[in-house]
């Protein structure tokens, strides 16, 4: 009988979104069943499956404690691990980076309830602890910041560069570089998802840009399948927006070989 693996979406996405579908024939070569299936389906037998891999629960950060308590009860070997998705929820695990050495992005986190503190820069982007997509993340003046009373907060200077240049990400798959991305948002905006009119490309990473990405890599206390490595440009220094470790988009239209090499990483972390 053939192992069976779940490719892991959300209710509004339950056949995956476009790009992703992709993995499943890609899969299925390698001798194994292989369907779409929705983490909050509540008629699922979550002992069904050999393995899950994770790719589009997009509603996660929306449900976050179910979404915690389902990783929590997960059986199934999942990729990336339980270990994983549960270390690279909270983007408080900047702070474990930062105290390695990873440069990131100047950050206050702010914890639930606790006042806002004094604040440095004139313009900044807030956005929860908990969050994906700039889901609630709002870019205000240091005057104007109101936080909610539930849920930790990041609180970071306005990245101008963003509006000029972009953001970058850097896809590695079982520790090794697959491809870059670059993401500019539409004019006059700072968030650079599609759903904001960005616009993405591929690029080849500059020296200060793989030292990030080597450095961030090195300070993981796992070693993930598929990790999306997010900087920006501050001035002449690259620094660390986030590390993507759930769910992120792999921008697999962009070259066939890109699903490839997630497969035959996945399968390498099977086997060893």
């Amino acid at each position: 009988m053939k192992k069976r693996m779940g490719l892991v979406t959300c209710s509004r996405l339950p056949e995956l979104q476009e790009s992703d579908r992709i993995l499943i024939p890609l899969i299925e070569a390698r001798g194994w069943s292989v369907s779409p299936v929705v983490w909050d389906d509540p008629t699922q037998d979550w002992t069904d499956w050999d393995l899950l891999l994770i790719r589009n629960p997009w509603d996660y950060y929306e449900k976050s404690t179910q979404f915690q308590d389902w990783v929590e009860r997960l059986e199934v070997p999942v990729r990336n691990t339980k270990e994983i998705l549960q270390w690279n929820l909270h983007k408080f695990y900047l702070q474990e980076l930062q105290a390695k050495g990873v440069p990131i992005i100047p950050t206050l986190f702010v914890k639930a309830g606790a006042d806002v503190p004094e604040l440095p820069w004139e313009q900044v982007v807030c956005k929860p602890a908990i969050s994906a997509g700039s889901y609630q993340t709002i870019r205000v003046s240091r005057n104007d910041v109101s936080l909610p009373q539930t849920g930790d907060w990041l609180i970071q200077p306005f990245v101008s560069e963003i509006q000029s240049d972009g953001e970058y990400s850097m896809i590695y798959f079982g520790g090794t570089f697959s491809h870059g991305i670059k993401k500019q948002p539409q004019v006059g905006d700072f968030r650079v998802q599609k759903q904001y009119g960005g616009r993405y490309a591929p690029f080849e990473p500059e020296a200060p840009q793989w030292e990030v990405a080597q450095k961030a890599l090195a300070a993981l206390p796992f070693k993930p399948v598929y990790a999306r490595i997010d900087g920006v440009w501050m001035g002449q220094e690259y620094k660390l927006m986030e590390i993507e470790m759930i769910e992120p988009d792999l921008y697999f239209e962009f070259d066939s070989r890109f699903p490839e090499r997630l497969v035959q990483a996945l399968f390498d972390s099977i086997e060893n």
